[in-house]
């Protein structure tokens, strides 16, 4: 014959058993000869459905069902149980330091600086004449740390004690610089003290410097005594010079005279209100800069931390080098926190920093009111090991977790099954002593990057410590259709992720490490589906057209390879189809024969396309008869040429086959296991033999 036909693609087998009735083998040499070829066969049994896959069930009827379930991971709240991190920073400024009281001096006036003839009275009963005096300088008892300071804004308070057994009236107040001999500041109202008693009074001192060799110097007159008073030698008027609410521009001072104490308060948070918390990690933190001019030793305490091993409050001394910066770290697992009384929120941590100027040698220092010594409090890390308090909708966080779906691979080219009913179950477990607020997300990621996600939100019950208190959360797509929309992909992974909200802040409880929450969940649909219009994967086939002489390898794997000088007798071509569909919708079949687009040229030929009609069903909604038909599309003598080979190379051909099933429009359908669709194709090559 000179007929050579290499490489038959049976794409599915059982198909010639299928045609056998219909399609013939190659007969002897004639006139005419006609070949036969299966060329594709598409399969699709319910039954293989549920083959092998637990996830895939079925009512005791047969009707057909999905489902998916599994154990989420269990959430350790104790393992979890992280107090945020918690951080003060402050630049405790020079002028703000001491803004409130610092002592600058005592003083005070002998009745030799006030009385005339003052020996005379030698300690012996005396009547004191009245008398006045003027400009009375009182001896300084206090050392002077203080050796000058510039006062932005501020008061100078003077508080008069009045120990002599006789009343004065001051009617001059000044300040004097006696190295400079100038007035530094003067008040001239009158200020009665009397005997025994104690007067104060404030004047302004914004914009002046005091310095050491600044003096105290009173004016005014005394009534004297209305009988015989004794007047000792240590009897005085003393005076106590103070600085109060004040902001200074620059101070002079001995670097073991300078002492500040500021007090702070760090707040934990709302949500955690502790009672007694010990802890298994984390630190605490502080951080020292000292931008003076001196070496500061730094007391740091807290009365909240707790040594677990001596009971002592914490208290962290060090000192800092002038100029330097210095980084403390304390294990928070050597300390618990424990607060007594009333608990109230939000808790605060407090703290008192004291820094003292370390003796250097009489050192002194001159500092300005913008100098500052920065102070940080940290507490880091801190994860609770024991717990007793109150939470407030504390949020511990659930990591994302996924677990794949293992839906049947059969399922593919049902990618448009909707679904219209689903139930999603959650069966929560807690050994927690307090409520739990839950909220939550199951997304579902399907195979084409589709996705869909369904809130989960829900008050579980509190447990205890070695019991499981269980709360069923249920969500039915009649309510939510959230849920249709994630069982529709069809989820090829699930991820669920969430957070738990602990504690209603009402009453106190206790979290230790063995307290968890751990969930299971079962997804179900039932069996009355409905689906989109869908279109299934092509099937292809290829024919190859080799030349008189190709001793080349197939184009392709699995190609039907042909000669060129007996296909260029092609007399006919005829695409012979047999479909039985038994299930409850239709649908429609579309050839296209084209020339591989790696070709030279291109040509398309679009076939008629097939209808497929639905199976007939009963009342039941069982399909109690299947749709068969067959088909033969033959090509007419134009489109013929496609086939046809007069070059010097091989020509590659396609015969794609497209099958869509129509949806059905919202319709509810039953689904069973003997349900299935057969699609079976053939061609046959007429060729016209020479003699």
């Amino acid at each position: 014959m000179g007929m050579r036909c290499c490489g038959v693609l049976f794409l599915v087998g059982g198909l010639i058993t299928l045609l056998n009735c219909s399609l013939s083998e190659p007969e002897a040499p004639s006139w005419e000869a006609k070949l036969n070829f299966p060329v594709s066969e598409k399969k699709i049994y319910m039954t293989d459905l549920i083959k092998d896959y637990e996830n895939i069930f079925e009512y005791n009827d047969g009707l057909l069902g999905l489902k998916a379930e599994g154990d989420l991971d269990t959430t350790w709240v104790g393992q979890n149980f992280v107090v945020d991190d918690v951080e003060e920073i402050s630049n405790i400024v020079i002028a703000d330091m001491v803004n409130a009281h610092l002592e600058m001096q005592d003083i005070v006036f002998s009745p030799a600086s006030l009385i005339p003839d003052a020996a005379s009275y030698s300690g012996q009963p005396k009547v004191v004449a009245p008398f006045t005096f003027k400009n009375a300088i009182g001896k300084v008892l206090s050392e002077q740390n203080v050796l000058s300071i510039d006062i932005a804004t501020g008061l100078v308070r003077l508080t008069f004690t009045n120990k002599l057994p006789i009343d004065f009236l001051l009617t001059e107040i000044k300040l004097v610089n006696l190295l400079s001999n100038q007035l530094v500041l003067s008040h001239s109202a009158p200020l009665t003290i009397k005997s025994g008693a104690t007067e104060i009074i404030d004047l302004d001192v914004s914009g002046k410097q005091l310095t050491t060799f600044c003096h105290w110097q009173i004016a005014g007159s005394s009534p004297g005594s209305n009988g015989a008073v004794t007047v000792k030698s240590d009897d005085s008027l003393e005076l106590s010079v103070d600085l109060v609410n004040f902001r200074l521009t620059s101070i002079t001072t001995k670097s073991d005279g300078f002492e500040v104490e500021q007090g702070d308060s760090v707040a934990i948070g709302e949500a955690v209100c502790i009672r007694e918390a010990t802890f298994k990690s984390g630190k605490i933190t502080f951080d020292i800069e000292n931008h003076l001019s001196m070496d500061l030793q730094v007391d740091i305490q807290s009365s909240q931390f707790i040594d677990r091993m001596s009971k002592e409050p914490l208290r962290c001394q060090t000192v800092v080098k002038k100029h330097d910066t210095i980084h403390k770290e304390l294990p928070l697992v050597s300390y618990k926190i424990a607060y007594q009384g009333q608990l109230v929120t939000p808790q605060c941590i407090h703290l008192v920093i004291q820094a003292k100027g370390v003796k250097e040698n009489e050192q002194i220092v001159t500092l300005a009111g913008n100098e500052t010594i920065g102070f940080a409090f940290g507490m880091r890390g801190a994860v609770i090991d024991e717990f007793t308090g109150r939470l407030k909708d504390y949020c511990v966080g659930i990591n994302p977790i996924t677990q794949p779906v293992v839906l049947p691979k059969n399922l593919e080219p049902f990618r448009g099954l909707n679904m219209n009913d689903a139930l999603l179950s959650f069966d929560f477990y807690s050994t927690i002593e307090m409520p739990i607020h839950f909220e939550g997300t199951l997304a579902g990621f399907a195979a084409d990057n589709g996705t869909a996600s369904l809130p989960i939100i829900g008050d579980l019950a509190p447990g205890e410590l070695g019991h499981e208190e269980a709360t069923r959360l249920t969500f039915d797509s009649a309510k939510n259709p959230d849920v249709l929309a994630l069982v529709n992909l069809p989820p090829q992974r699930v991820q669920f992720s969430g957070t738990t909200f602990v504690g209603r802040g009402l009453e106190e409880g206790s979290i230790t490490p063995n307290n968890y929450l751990r969930a299971h969940y079962i997804l179900e649909t039932p069996a009355y589906l409905a689906w989109k219009d869908t279109e299934f994967k092509p099937d292809t086939t290829y024919f190859q057209i080799n030349p008189a002489i190709y001793d080349g390898p197939p184009l392709r794997q699995n190609v039907i390879q042909l000669a060129a000088k007996d296909v260029n007798q092609l007399q006919s071509f005829q695409l012979m189809t047999d479909i039985e569909n038994h299930l409850p919708v239709s649908g429609a079949i579309e050839f296209q024969l084209q020339q591989d687009v790696s070709q030279s040229t291109e040509s398309i030929i679009l076939l008629s396309p097939v209808d497929v009609e639905s199976a007939r069903i009963n009342v039941q909604g069982r399909i109690e008869k299947s749709w068969k038909q067959k088909y033969e599309i033959e090509l007419n003598n134009e489109d013929l040429s496609i086939f046809r080979n007069y070059s010097d190379d091989p020509k590659l051909l396609t015969l794609v086959r497209k099958i869509k099933m129509n949806g059905t429009n919202g319709q509810k359908v039953k689904l069973y296991d003997s349900d299935y669709l057969i699609v079976g194709s053939a061609v046959q090559f007429v060729i016209n033999m020479p003699q």
